[in-house]
């Protein structure tokens, strides 16, 4: 509901509350539902000061939220006016107050010109990412995660109504001088820009709170925070911002022993020091002490994602994305939770959301190899991001090195550069030898090299790590598949929510498991399975692991080959992550066209690089 006009005008911007868009000449912008409630309370104050507790009580609804949620709103709203840089055009804060608007706005009686003559704004791809698309395929795609995401945002919002609680307020605690908190406000605004040159401003303003209010425990957390996000987005090793957090959380804990961002933070220190039951016990205490802030679910998410324990870990990642649905990081750990746990078309939309609100950050590279798959473009920025950032590769790599090492000899074994893999899997075997995704590397190694009987031999030794995880279990099964119909007898016993469930719909919900289903198949069953294997990979718009053998396995060799010729051309690799085996050793890949193997190894020799 929008109460207030149709169409505003702010400097260039047409403001369009109802479709939460902003329009300027050649310009388009989608603001999440609460970015566009914040621009409304602004908009109906004119030029008068809007003070934080009314924003507060306007966007959220009653919500309790942490003043840090106003202050991740008004950066969203600065950075789609174009307002980040000072002085500022649109967005003023005034001190000890509030906001206002800089700029009087106007109302518009007519609507505005027909969407048909805007032209969506398409950022430039980032250093690394994949090759560019046709410029309309690229606008429909993104058009279309925008409008998932907005239907997530919209959903979110609801829920927030129906749940609402008392308001919450964001003045300053008893005792604390005015400047002192202004500076920590404006400390967490820097903060939440994530660009080094902001983060420096922020670690200012946090020593400069604490310089004027020691007893400002708040200030302290801040500061940690930011040398946090020196790590997330910039070079600083972890080792660093461990040593430099530890001091200042144990002073925040001990003026405030409650204190939940504190406790979230030290259990997100535990985390990084695979102290899992000190951050268990850290976790609990923070979500008891601060139940709505976000970080706290967050951390908890990853302590039991880090624990091999997916499922556990969704309920508190989905009560994190609740609580801060504007989260790249929510969405970036709950991407991983899902992959985790099986469900990679789930894995890729939370990354795909989680990109959309945060493009640029030092991880990415590896987070796409992880999750969206391999091509030329992003085996050599994954490559480049190993020689950049050596401290993900150390055992201080905050949960991060023995994946790293794994994806390395992944992404060397996807180059058909052995010895290289051979070395990278070796550094992870010297940090956690049992650890699932280490054996699943090196059964994949060894299944590239021929040795089938030694790959089966460590995938059976991986699934007895976790007897009830079936992700784990799946690879034994089609690597050495029971005979006749106990095969698939099998696959309903590791999947017991999806044995009744019809062949289509489970290419819709599981792709992965409908792939297992199919090659578990008589031939003339798979035939049959055609249409909805045509009718699914029509709609994907882009080319994966997934699609070859499922329109092998179906019968469909010739759009197998036309679509993998394609994928090719704009620099497409397999990727052993994604389905154990290198294109030699491949079943799907034996007759194909030899045309398709000399493009394979031009992309190969593009990714190598000189």
């Amino acid at each position: 509901m929008h109460p207030g006009p149709s169409h505003w005008q702010l400097g260039p911007w047409r403001v369009r509350p109802a479709e939460n868009r902003l329009l300027a000449e050649g310009l388009e912008r989608v603001l999440e539902p609460r970015v566009m409630a914040a621009l409304e309370v602004l908009l109906a104050a004119g030029t008068a000061t809007v003070a934080d507790e009314v924003l507060l009580a306007r966007v959220w609804g009653g919500q309790i939220v942490s003043d840090a949620s106003l202050y991740k709103v008004i950066g969203q709203l600065r950075k789609a006016l174009g307002d980040e840089g000072r002085p500022y055009r649109f967005i003023e804060r005034v001190n000890g107050k509030g906001y206002r608007l800089l700029l009087a706005p106007g109302v518009l009686a007519e609507a505005a010109p027909p969407e048909a003559q805007i032209a969506p704004e398409v950022p430039e791809p980032p250093p690394g990412a994949s090759p560019a698309r046709p410029r309309a395929k690229s606008v429909l795609v993104l058009a279309g995660l925008l409008a998932t995401l907005l239907l997530l945002a919209l959903a979110w919002r609801w829920l927030a109504t129906e749940t609402a609680a008392p308001p919450a307020t964001a003045l300053r605690p008893a005792g604390v001088p005015e400047a002192a908190w202004e500076a920590y406000l404006q400390g967490r605004w820097q903060w939440a820009q994530r660009s080094p040159e902001a983060l420096t401003r922020a670690e200012a303003a946090f020593t400069d709170a604490l310089a004027q209010a020691p007893d400002l425990a708040l200030a302290y957390v801040g500061l940690c925070d930011s040398f946090h996000f020196r790590h997330l987005y910039g070079d600083w090793p972890l080792e660093r911002v461990l040593a430099r957090c530890e001091p200042l959380l144990r002073e925040a804990l001990r003026r405030e022993p409650e204190l939940g961002p504190a406790l979230a933070s030290f259990g997100l220190l535990a985390i990084s020091r695979r102290q899992w039951d000190t951050a268990a016990a850290y976790l609990e205490r923070a979500r008891r002490a601060s139940p709505d802030e976000a970080t706290a679910w967050l951390w908890s998410g990853e302590l039991e994602r880090r624990r091999g324990r997916p499922a556990q870990a969704l309920p508190y990642l989905r009560e994190a994305a609740r609580r801060d649905p504007l989260s790249a990081l929510v969405k970036r750990s709950l991407a991983y939770a899902h992959l985790a746990a099986g469900d990679l078309p789930l894995a890729r939309a939370s990354l795909r959301e989680a990109l959309l609100l945060e493009p640029d950050y030092a991880d990415r590279p590896a987070d796409e190899v992880d999750i969206l798959g391999l091509d030329v473009a992003r085996a050599r920025a994954f490559l480049a991001w190993a020689q950049r950032f050596p401290d993900r590769l150390s055992p201080t790599g905050g949960g991060r090195s023995v994946g790293t090492h794994v994806n390395l000899g992944l992404v060397r074994l996807s180059l058909s550069q052995p010895e290289l893999a051979d070395r990278a899997l070796a550094a992870a075997e010297a940090l956690e030898p049992e650890h699932p995704y280490v054996l699943f590397a090196r059964a994949a190694w060894h299944q590239a090299r021929g040795d089938s009987a030694r790959a089966l031999e460590l995938l059976r030794r991986r699934a007895a790590l976790q007897p009830g995880n079936p992700f784990l279990s799946l690879p034994v099964l089609l690597l050495d598949p029971p005979a006749g119909d106990e095969a698939g007898a099998s696959l309903d016993r590791l999947y017991p929510d999806a044995a009744g469930m019809p062949f289509a719909s489970l290419l819709e919900r599981r792709p992965v498991l409908a792939i297992a289903r199919l090659s578990l198949m008589p031939p003339a069953e798979r035939r049959a399975q055609a249409g909805a294997v045509r009718a699914w990979t029509d709609r994907q718009h882009d080319f994966d692991g997934l699609l070859l053998p499922l329109l092998q396995l179906s019968g469909e060799q010739a759009e197998a080959e036309r679509r993998l010729k394609t994928a090719l051309a704009q620099g497409w690799l397999p990727f052993p992550g994604d389905d154990f085996h290198v294109p030699e050793r491949n079943p799907q890949w034996q007759n194909l066209d030899p045309a398709l193997w000399r493009a394979l190894e031009a992309n190969r020799q593009a990714a190598r690089g000189p």
